[in-house]
Formats: structure tokens, sequence, C-alpha cells
């Protein structure tokens, strides 16, 4: 009962999208895994203009939101997923990598947007809950030792199982004084491509 509630509501969503993209759905809804192609998002391209200074019309994000990221894992789906928002400055920083990384591989990704425009959480507490059981191996903790989603955060899942995860951009870097300079570009560039390799 509970999967038929999420396939109808994200058939409604997907109906209620203003997105002109021609992209289009896997015809089996059912299949284990999600298409090089698109990606594991419900296959519109997302809106990134939020983000300041990314060229949105090279974008490789597609919409996608927690309950899509934690049915694909539960359905032993693969695909690569960022959870940010465009007003925290690490993923404004993040994201131009991590594109520069999946255009190189044809590879799109799931944008789970974490906060709305008024910076309100968009998961729900149970939603938060159920990705810490899935992938706390990849996050962090606050001071009091409690996992918490912190942003950017990019996931790969494989076959059901997270194999990869990391959180904010590198070692050094504070997006609120500066932004990063080549050198942390490239390391960043290294990460998510060791990250894309394990989605092979």
């Amino acid at each position: 009962m509970k999967k038929a509630f999420l396939c109808v509501l994200l058939i409604l969503l997907c109906g209620c999208s203003t997105s002109t993209s021609n992209s289009k759905q896997p015809e089996d809804h059912n299949a284990t895994y999600c298409d090089d192609s698109k990606g594991c998002g419900f296959g519109e391209k997302a809106d990134m203009s939020g983000y300041e200074n990314f060229d949105t019309k090279n974008s490789m994000f597609e919409e996608s939101d927690m309950a899509h990221l934690l049915t694909a894992i539960k359905e032993k789906k693969s695909g690569i997923f960022y959870l940010g928002y465009p007003k925290c400055p690490w993923c404004i920083e993040a994201i131009p990598v991590l594109n520069d990384i999946a255009k190189k591989h044809n590879q799109s990704i799931a944008y789970v947007r974490t906060r709305d425009d008024d910076s309100e959480l968009i998961y729900t507490p149970d939603q938060k809950k159920e990705l810490i059981s899935y992938a706390s191996t990849y996050m962090n903790q606050d001071d009091e030792g409690k996992y918490q989603i912190y942003v950017p955060f990019v996931l790969v899942i494989k076959d059901g199982k997270v194999v990869a995860g990391h959180v904010g951009t590198v070692d050094g870097h504070d997006a609120h004084e500066r932004k990063m300079n080549e050198q942390e570009k490239k390391d960043l560039q290294s990460i998510y491509e060791d990250m894309f390799q394990k989605l092979k």
C-alpha cells in the first residue's frame, strides 16, 4: 500500500512539473537501475537557478527529493544524489565541480533540496532517521555525537547500498571566508571522480 502511494505521489509530482525538459522516464518504473543518461531522479531537469554563478544551461542535475532517495535505496537502485540548497555557501562552491565530473561521465545527478526558500527543512525527522540508518558511515556528528545531515552531501548508491559519500568541500576551506582556490578545486574533483568510479 505504501509503495502504491509513493508511485501515485511521484506521478502527480511529475505531472505538475513546469519543466520543459524532453527527458522521459524509463518505461519500467520497477527497474532496479537508473539509466546512466538520466541518473536516478524524476527525469526532469532540476531548477538550479538559485545557485549563484552556476551555468544552468549545462546542468547535469535532475529533480528528486528525500522520499525518492530513500525509495531508490529500498528498491536496490543505483545513482548519484546531491543534497543541498542554494543559500549554502559550500554548496555554491561544490556544485560546479560536481557538475563538471558528471558531464565527463555523462551521468546525471539527482538533486535532493534540503531547505526551501525560507531556509526551512524540507525533509521530515523520520526521513532523516532513515537516511542515517543507511548512510551514517559517510555522515558527520554534531557536538553531542548525533549524526546530522550536513551539506553539500553527495552520495553514491549502487544496487541499494550507499557505497560512497562526501560532506562539504575540502579540509581547510571555509566558504564563509573565501572561495576555493585552484588546488582545492582539483582536490575536490579528485574526490568526486573517485566517487563516480564506485558506480561502475
